[in-house]
């Protein structure tokens, strides 16, 4: 699949399943599309419905944020992006439950 075509599968994922508007949509793929293994575990995920195994940040794994945070799987790859974004404002927020990128439900 070329990077157009996932950064366009993306996007309307954002869009469908998060509610993004299109601007904001764009703005997210980019939050992810900076780092290699965020992308190809995005790609992953929609290709085959299946979550990404082994992705982790600083210790916050993509499936303790799925499964102990309830994220969405395209809110648990931005809340990886932003921790390495800004590890120190996102490592608080994880461990104060404070969620910027995250749903509420």
């Amino acid at each position: 699949m070329k990077s157009s075509g996932v950064a366009d599968l993306l996007i309307e994922h954002f869009r469908s399943d998060l509610g993004a508007s299109p601007e904001r949509a764009v703005e997210q793929w980019a939050s992810i599309s900076r780092y290699q293994t965020l992308v190809q575990a995005a790609q992953h995920w929609v290709n085959t419905g299946q979550h990404p195994t082994g992705l982790a940040v600083r210790g916050i794994t993509y499936e303790w944020l799925i499964s102990k945070r309830r994220l969405r799987p395209l809110n648990a790859l931005l809340t990886l992006a932003w921790l390495l974004d800004e590890p120190e404002v996102a490592m608080a927020a994880v461990r104060s439950k404070v969620d910027r990128v995250g749903d509420a439900s």
